[in-house]
């Protein structure tokens, strides 16, 4: 089960227009949206776009929405995540112990060779080939249609339960839990080399909202006192250290993430407290708030 987030998020499609202004176009179930509380966003490679809510699942191809709930096959309607697993193939993965394989438009359940399906948070085809899935039994590798559970163990309180974010950099997989959910936010980074198969740094009590890949070997935490950067030590067998972003990056100071996004101009974007900041890689700004055109102030996607 995720952790809550208790932002309330809007989804909307932003058009650069001839003077530079960026009008915001709202969709709502009054436009076919399947629950104003949207999650997370997936665009496949035909370019259709699927929102995630926490009413089902919404599909736009540009035109038209088609949704899907727990009425029509999805085993829960608050979806974790979607992944596309071949042509107009892809797994609905919802909040419960299931898996919803989305064919040509139908929805059906998939079984896996032994039956076992944790609770995934996210799932992922990384560098080597494998899926990978964290969750909230554990860390797992789809190996033969199965889910083999990773051992996280090797440092001193070390979890391996209710992992709920995975990215990769540097052939290492960087993992986020929240260890009996106590928190809305995450408590212990594990960074995990696949080449050596055992944990190769740790740090506890960080806080983290969530994490974000700068560049194929920098990864930054946006935690609740703010957005660092992890130390790239060749982590020799002791806690991870971290250190505040520089300035050349022009990230405002003190600022919270909750999402990050490098588009193909290499502008950043950042979700805030404060609204949208768009970050030029020469320092240049702007913030979009609810008075330029968003709905609330924080975006979760």
């Amino acid at each position: 089960m995720q952790r809550a987030v208790h932002i309330l998020a809007c989804f909307f499609i932003c058009a650069t227009s001839v003077a530079q202004q960026y009008p915001f176009v709202h969709y709502t179930p009054r436009e076919g949206l399947a629950n104003n509380r949207a999650r997370l966003t997936y665009q496949d490679s035909r370019g259709r776009l699927y929102i995630a809510t926490y009413g089902g699942l919404s599909i736009y191809d540009g035109t038209r929405f088609i949704n899907y709930n727990t009425n029509n096959g999805l085993g829960a309607n608050m979806i974790n995540t979607i992944v596309e697993m071949g042509e107009d193939s892809f797994w609905i993965i919802p909040n419960a112990n299931k898996i919803n394989c989305l064919v040509n438009g139908r929805v059906s359940d998939h079984a896996t060779a032994d039956k076992y399906i944790p609770l995934i948070n996210q799932l992922k085809k990384l560098s080597d080939g494998n899926y990978y899935a964290v969750a909230d039994e554990g860390f797992y590798r789809l190996d033969n249609n199965r889910f083999v559970k990773i051992d996280l163990t090797g440092f001193e309180n070390a979890h391996s339960a209710n992992m709920v974010e995975i990215i990769e950099a540097g052939k290492k997989f960087y993992l986020l839990a929240n260890p009996g959910y106590l928190s809305p936010y995450a408590g212990q980074l594990i960074i995990y080399d696949p080449a050596l198969r055992k944990v190769v740094g740790y740090k506890t009590g960080v806080n983290a909202i969530c994490l974000f890949k700068a560049s194929e070997n920098d990864v930054w935490i946006s935690t609740t006192s703010g957005i660092v950067q992890i130390e790239q030590n060749g982590f020799p067998g002791k806690e991870i250290t971290t250190h505040p972003l520089p300035d050349s990056f022009h990230i405002p100071p003190k600022v919270i993430g909750f999402c990050f996004y490098r588009d193909r101009q290499d502008n950043l974007w950042l979700s805030s407290l404060d609204g949208v900041y768009k970050i030029s890689t020469n320092g240049h700004t702007t913030l979009f708030t609810t008075k330029n055109g968003l709905v609330t102030t924080v975006q979760t996607n």
